[in-house]
Formats: C-alpha cells, structure tokens, sequence
C-alpha cells in the first residue's frame, strides 16, 4: 500500500527518527499499533497474500523487524485471516497479558515455525478480521511484557 517502508529503504538506519532515513515515522507502518520510540525499525515489508478460496479478497502481510540494544522483536500483522502457514508451534507454558486494553495469549514456546526453539510470542486480534503475532528470541518475560506494555493502539 501507499506510504509502505520498504526494507531497502530502512537498511542502515540506526534509529527510528534518524535523519536521512525515508519515511521513518512509526505510524507510517502499516500495523495496528505505535511501536515506542525506544525501539528501532530495522526491516519492513509488506505483501499482498492470495487467498486460495476464490472470489475471496487477498490478506495484506506486513513483517517489521524491531531493536532495542541487542534485543529484537518481530511483528506480523495480517489485514485478514493468514495465508501463509509459517509452521507448527508447540507451546512449554501460556498465559493471559493485558495488551492494549484486552486480555491477549502469551506463548514461551518449545517448538515455533516448525523449529525447536524457546520464543515467546503474542497473538491478538486486534478486529474480528485482523491478526497481530508479535515475538521475540531474545527477551526475557519481564522485557517482553514491558515492550508489549509500551505499545499503544492507533
């Protein structure tokens, strides 16, 4: 969609409001959510996501890539029902956080897109059509609970 980052356009960038770096307004991203300044934006795309049902409109898929020192995030965000299958995730523990107002699923995992790895991942719907998966490799529960308590609703 127009006004979309690309990911050639952020390489390089080192933080969110640098000079130099196109468009680096957060609220430019195409997610439902503000992502807190604390953070930077490291890589975007967005692609437009066939439906196999015919006569259905295609999903938008939009990947952003976060830092803070050495930590990173990754968000997907889906503008309808997800196509793509990233894999199976198998879940060590699960648990209720207040996201942006509503009580959302947070997953420590065992097994996430098909890999054996510990993760801990949120999904949300932030509308009845819309899917919000954010997660990290690299955080602890108390970062991830804090990073995802910094995000606010657009």
């Amino acid at each position: 969609p127009a006004g979309d980052i690309t990911g050639e356009e952020l390489q390089g960038c080192t933080a969110v409001f640098s000079i130099g770096c196109k468009s680096m307004e957060k609220d430019k991203l195409s997610l439902p959510v503000y992502i807190s300044q604390e953070f930077s934006v490291m890589n975007t795309t967005t692609d437009r996501v066939s439906n196999p049902i015919p006569d259905q409109k295609p999903t938008t898929q939009t990947f952003v890539e976060v830092t803070k020192e050495e930590k990173k995030a990754y968000i997907f965000y889906w503008g309808g029902p997800s196509m793509r299958d990233l894999g199976p995730m198998a879940a060590k523990e699960s648990w209720q956080h207040k996201f942006l107002g509503e009580e959302a699923s947070v997953t420590r995992t065992k097994m996430f897109m098909g890999q054996e790895q510990e993760v801990l991942v949120l999904h949300h719907k932030p509308t009845k059509d819309t899917q919000l998966m954010i997660y990290s490799k690299d955080m602890n529960k108390d970062e991830f609970h804090e990073m995802l308590d910094k995000m606010r609703k657009k």
